[in-house]
């Protein structure tokens, strides 16, 4: 499953957070993911309760939100969102496609 590598990064993340707040145990996370990863929420919902037994987030509730894939034309400035394009911009044909959000992981909140 692809979503256990994704899950073991946010797990990584939150143990850092953790030891840095001085917090023993974790009991609702919330993360934002980016629709580049191609994963599902139900996906991460299984994942990371595997990955997480025995840790600080073990039985954490965990709260994803997918963040759209957006891009812009580099050629004609069109914001496409999701999955508007292909490799090209459908406005101007262009294939300069910068990405403005979609590639992110971030875990927003931690509960204690």
């Amino acid at each position: 499953m692809h979503g256990i590598g994704i899950s073991e990064d946010i797990l990584k993340i939150i143990k850092k957070r953790a030891r840095e707040e001085k917090l023993d145990r974790i009991r609702k996370v919330k993360v934002k993911i980016g629709e580049m990863y191609m994963v599902s929420k139900e996906e991460i919902l299984q994942t990371f309760e595997m990955v997480s037994k025995g840790s600080v987030a073990d039985g954490a509730q965990i709260e994803v939100d997918i963040i759209p894939l957006t891009v812009k034309c580099g050629e004609c400035e069109n914001v496409l969102k999701g999955k508007e394009f292909s490799l090209s911009c459908p406005g101007c044909g262009g294939t300069d496609l910068g990405i403005l959000s979609g590639e992110d992981l971030i875990v927003e909140a931690l509960e204690p």
